[in-house]
Formats: C-alpha cells, structure tokens, sequence
C-alpha cells in the first residue's frame, strides 16, 4: 500500500487519501466533531495521504482541521506512547472519536480506550486502517478500511506478466479504491 515517489517503478497501490475522507466523513455523520487521528511518525507516503485525507474530511464539514488532535507515536515505543496519545485525547481534548491510521494502532489504542473505562462506541467511536481478526474478539464491530488484495495481487500479476512479454514501456502504476466496512445498521447512532 505504498510507494516512494523519488522511484519511477511499477506498483499497485491503494488511495489512501480517499480512504482516509470515507473513514473520517463516516464518524462525522454518525455525528461527531471532535475527531482525533493517531499514526506513525513517518514520513511514508501512506500515512502522510492518511492524514491528508483526515484534514480534507474535516475542511469540507467546515471543521478546522488544525494538527490539535492529531497524534503521532513513535513506531519503537508505540506502546507507551498510545497510552499518552489515547489519553490525552480522551481526557484534554475531549474527542469524541479517533481515527487509527493501522490496524495495530487501532488495537492499541481500543486497549488503552478500555483501560480508562471509556465505552466504545458510547463514549468514544473508532474507526481504523485496515482489517485485522482481532476485531473478532470485540463485541462491537470496528469499522474499518479494507484493501482489496486480491484485486491488488491480480494488478501486480498482470503488470508483471506483460512486462515480461514486453508489452509495456516504463512504469505501471495503478491506484485502487479502498472499501470502508461500517458500522451495523443496529449500532448506536450519536446526536
């Protein structure tokens, strides 16, 4: 799901700028506007498209899209670092929902969320990058970004193969749309 944009090579890759709009624009119809966002520190271009994406959802509800509830954790020390993250979310900035730029960060911090006896999706709703089994083990259904694989795998093939029969000059690069797993119709529905 990434690139370097230095490198002129073929890939197949996500849009995780539009990913990141559905994911936001999803909590802010279910009501909410005080939405944190929690990603590495990296200067990879997913997870800078990532917060990309989080600021535009923002612009167009006519929320500004400062950087003040956005958190980044340092990926060697992530584990501490959520917990200041989630707190200082949580108990400083009073959001009232927190956008996972991983699956790991989202696990993470759904136990930093629990730890402080905060409810989800009643107190604090989530949404995160990408699908992990983990969300199994919730009672609640994460709502997620999923990315389409096998469609991804099947680009990279096909690339590949007409590459080697020489049926292409220069790079390939290929941008998919990423699909985002909501709530249940049932789930609690804010405001």
């Amino acid at each position: 799901d990434r690139y370097f944009e230095d490198l002129s090579t073929n890939y197949v890759i996500i849009d995780n700028f539009q990913a990141s709009v559905d994911a936001v624009e999803h909590l802010l119809n279910r009501g909410h506007t005080r939405i944190g966002l929690v990603s590495y520190q990296s200067e990879l271009i997913h997870f800078r498209n990532r917060i990309k994406g989080y600021k535009e959802a923002l612009r167009k509800a006519g929320i500004n899209s400062e950087t003040k509830y956005i958190r980044e954790v340092n990926y060697d020390s992530f584990e501490e670092e959520m917990k200041k993250a989630v707190r200082g979310l949580i108990f400083e900035d009073e959001v009232e929902a927190i956008f996972f730029c991983t699956n790991t960060l989202a696990i993470e911090g759904l136990k930093q969320i629990f730890s402080l006896g905060r409810k989800v999706p009643e107190e604090v709703d989530v949404v995160a990058f990408d699908q992990t089994i983990a969300y199994d083990f919730f009672r609640y259904t994460i709502p997620h970004v999923t990315q389409p694989i096998k469609e991804i795998g099947q680009e990279a093939v096909r690339i590949l193969i007409d590459q080697i029969n020489g049926e292409t000059s220069g790079a390939t690069q290929v941008c998919l749309r990423a699909k985002l797993e909501p709530h249940p119709a049932d789930a609690t529905k804010k405001g």
